[in-house]
């Protein structure tokens, strides 16, 4: 059932209507997530991205779902390559930090990993959903650590001229909080 069912992601064009039929899917067999994972990070198989896509929206509905795999997660998301591999990533670890229970789910150190891997985003020339995610994710990390956002508030101003009007958005959201 999970090779077939793998199978069907990688052959399809995977649209919307696609990703919600195999997110559904997954909700209903959560057994389907390990080889949903394994999938996502092999990035030497060209339509590994995806897996992100369902991926997201399994977390996007019920982030828990992540708890076996948080460690697996954070130890890989690093690896990734592709544009549409990293962004659907950093969209998950904006869920975690802005989940109810990120307490629960999130040690010091997975913190800290997210942090860094936000903050890599930001300095990069990823694209603007990407950084936009990222500083959504440093903003939220900063209301528990506020030195992120001490060091976040220069990175979005530096490039507050040269960005679209949603980074833009964003970083006056982010720019106007006082700490």
């Amino acid at each position: 059932m999970h090779q077939e069912f793998l199978q069907k992601i990688t052959a399809s064009k995977v649209y919307r209507q696609m990703r919600d039929q195999y997110c559904d899917e997954v909700l209903t067999n959560p057994e389907l997530l390990q080889s949903l994972f394994l999938l996502a990070f092999d990035v030497k198989n060209k339509n590994h991205y995806k897996a992100w896509w369902v991926i997201e929206l399994v977390f996007k509905e019920k982030i828990g779902l992540i708890e076996p795999f948080l460690d697996f997660f954070l130890q890989n998301f690093k690896t990734l390559k592709h544009q549409s591999s990293i962004r659907p990533a950093m969209r998950i670890c904006m869920f975690l930090v802005q989940s109810k229970n990120a307490g629960q789910l999130l040690s010091a150190e997975a913190k800290k990993i997210i942090t860094e891997f936000g903050f890599d985003i930001m300095i990069s020339d990823e694209n603007v959903a990407t950084k936009v995610y990222a500083a959504r994710t440093l903003f939220a990390l900063s209301k528990k650590e506020p030195w992120i956002l001490t060091e976040l508030k220069p990175i979005l101003e530096q490039n507050y001229a040269s960005e679209s009007p949603g980074y833009k958005a964003v970083a006056r959201e982010i720019l106007k909080e006082r700490r």
